[in-house]
């Protein structure tokens, strides 16, 4: 995890290797219970203080009432709205079978304008044609 630690503090304090300024940086993270499986936890609140990172995070089972990524996604429609009108990135990791399918049925609920779901499905799939959405997912 020490890799994957130096990783993060790179990707926040270092430019670009191509020289270009880097983006604003969003966050949605979740999981189940923030005391078990919030990893990097000081350094994402670090940052975050810091004004580089922009931070949402879901713990599904910290509750009565389960939180995920998804809720959090369609909750700030203006971040990520804003966002895709910018040329943001998206990467979606984790669970393929609920997690992944979720999260992007939110961001075309974000992107669906006069009630027309087929047309924010075509931007999704055109994001997703030109490597602006990448998903990392497992089963």
């Amino acid at each position: 995890r020490e890799r994957e630690r130096e990783t993060l503090i790179f990707r926040f304090w270092c430019p670009s290797p191509a020289g270009k300024p880097v983006g604003e940086t969003v966050l949605f993270f979740g999981c189940q219970k923030k005391a078990l499986h919030f990893m990097y936890q000081e350094e994402l609140e670090n940052f975050t203080q810091d004004g580089v990172l922009k931070m949402f995070v879901a713990f599904s089972r910290d509750q009565a009432t389960k939180d995920y990524v998804q809720h959090h996604v369609k909750r700030e429609a203006a971040v990520v709205g804003d966002l895709l009108e910018k040329g943001a990135h998206f990467y979606i990791c984790g669970d393929a079978k609920h997690m992944a399918h979720d999260v992007q049925e939110a961001l075309v609920d974000v992107l669906t304008v006069d009630g027309n779901r087929q047309a924010a499905q075509e931007k999704l799939k055109q994001m997703s044609t030109k490597k602006r959405i990448q998903l990392d997912v497992w089963s």
